[in-house]
C-alpha cells in the first residue's frame, strides 16, 4: 500500500481509493489501521433477468 500510495502522490492524486467486499472483516481492519477510513459514497445495485 505505501508503494501505491507514494506513486499516486507523485502523478499528482489527491487520494486513494478502494473497494472491499462487506464480509471481509480483516481486511477492514488492516485499511483503518493503515489511516483508511470507509465513506460508504457508492452502492451497487443489481437486477436479475
Amino acid at each position: 500500500m505505501e508503494r501505491i500510495e507514494k506513486q499516486g502522490k507523485e502523478r499528482g492524486y489527491h487520494g486513494v481509493r478502494l473497494n472491499s467486499g462487506e464480509h471481509r472483516k480483516e481486511a477492514h481492519h488492516f485499511y483503518e489501521c493503515i489511516g483508511y477510513h470507509s465513506t460508504k459514497w457508492q452502492k451497487h445495485f443489481l437486477k436479475e433477468c
